[in-house]
């Protein structure tokens, strides 16, 4: 093949991923609509894309919301993403993390400086370990993860498009319920309660 059809080959197809971006929607999501817990116990939640991208994703950030008193993700090392993803642009290896309150946020790159470029093609793109120190139901929900500033482009795919204002962000509800052996006992005990009455 001629370079010059190797160009406007290689110009149509990133003309075409532009023409995607433009139009589409763009799912971020968790990997569950609903999530049980147990009291005071961990339990991973999984974000991932749930569109199919045009080519591959170069940067991404977002942050998991929550309301504080269902406690949440306790610091940045229960915070996982995949390893092709586990950059910070320039700074090199280890995405960028962040644990607040009522909040936990991750914000990473492919590792540019490999040639050529291993842009992603996964699904998944965060896991958090969140711990719940309290009952209840409580709602998940994510939102973009910018550190540089209102402009600043956090969802980009290797064509340079921006999906920041094409993202779709999903929620789920996440149940705490007692230890197994505090429910099993409660039972034990209406069960008592019960046959004594019929007495």
């Amino acid at each position: 093949m001629r370079a010059g059809q190797v160009l406007w080959t290689s110009l149509v197809v990133l003309a075409s991923a532009s023409a995607w971006a433009q139009e589409e929607k763009v799912g971020v999501g968790f990997d569950k609509a609903q999530y049980v817990s147990v009291l005071g116990e961990s339990i991973p939640v999984r974000v991932e894309l749930k569109s199919t991208l045009p080519v591959g994703l170069f940067s991404y950030g977002l942050r998991l919301v929550y309301d504080p008193q269902m406690g949440g993700v306790t610091d940045v090392t229960r915070i996982s993403v995949p390893p092709e993803l586990d950059f910070n642009g320039v700074m090199g290896p280890g995405t960028q993390k962040e644990v607040g309150n009522g909040f936990a946020a991750v914000k990473g790159t492919i590792d540019f400086f490999v040639d050529p470029a291993p842009f992603y093609m996964g699904t998944l793109l965060a896991i958090f370990d969140v711990k719940c120190p309290q009952m209840g139901d409580y709602l998940l929900a994510l939102e973009l993860y910018r550190t540089l500033g209102p402009a600043e482009s956090v969802f980009v795919l290797e064509d340079g498009s921006v999906l920041d204002d094409l993202i779709v962000w999903g929620v789920a509800t996440i149940s705490v319920i007692p230890e197994t052996e505090t429910v099993f006992l409660v039972a034990v005990g209406m069960g008592c309660i019960w046959m004594v009455r019929r007495r």
